[in-house]
């Protein structure tokens, strides 16, 4: 396990290991807007989705491999955060620009970003997954739990803000994830500039579509 050790203490490491859940957790988000709109496919669509996502034997490996993910990509989040700082003498600035990479947004609006989208994933979990607010009644459907959830007007405003947050963080997350993996090239640095932008945008709006859909017409 010494080269789990050396991945998680050096710098290059860590930066691979952020890359590497980075890109994991594009996956997760990918699968999981697209399982979401299906909202819009009606009830008995989205039930039938959800009934064979929680009854697969392999989720609970899927749902621990996605918490391992997200402590680690926070862990090395803050880690990097704290040696940048250290690194620029703690003089912080927000933007930078690069012949290469054009306008990217640096690591402390990174981590501003990053905690507000982790708050809104614990209230997600806490709505949805561990029914702290009552939300799970007996023989609710997935689809109704949905709607239960995102009519209270405060819920709705705070998927929708959390929702908007992704695309600051996906916009530099995705083009960042190819350096840390060391693919970064002149060539294609432009093209996936624009594209991290595109997904920022796709996965913001597809997620805030649906508290808005859950206020207005539900």
């Amino acid at each position: 396990m010494n080269w789990v050790t050396r991945a998680l203490t050096s710098t290059v490491g860590q930066k691979v290991v952020m890359g590497i859940t980075a890109f994991g957790l594009i996956g997760f988000l990918t699968g999981h807007l697209i399982g979401n709109l299906l909202i819009y496919a009606g009830d008995d669509i989205f039930n039938s989705y959800a009934h064979h996502l929680h009854s697969n034997p392999l989720f609970p490996l899927v749902e621990l491999g996605l918490l391992v993910f997200f402590a680690l990509h926070i862990y090395l989040a803050i880690t990097l955060t704290l040696q940048n700082q250290k690194a620029r003498g703690e003089q912080p600035y927000m933007m930078t620009k690069t012949k290469q990479e054009g306008i990217i947004l640096q690591n402390n609006w990174m981590f501003v970003t990053g905690a507000v989208v982790i708050g809104f994933v614990l209230i997600h979990l806490m709505d949805l997954r561990f029914n702290f607010w009552g939300y799970m009644g007996e023989g609710i459907s997935a689809a109704d739990l949905i709607k239960d959830v995102l009519q209270g007007p405060l819920h709705a405003l705070i998927y929708f803000i959390g929702s908007l947050f992704l695309l600051p963080h996906v916009a530099h997350g995705f083009q960042s994830m190819f350096r840390s993996l060391g693919l970064s090239h002149p060539k294609y640095t432009p093209f996936i500039t624009k594209l991290s932008i595109v997904l920022g945008f796709v996965y913001a709006l597809g997620f805030a579509s649906i508290p808005l859909w859950g206020l207005l017409f539900s």
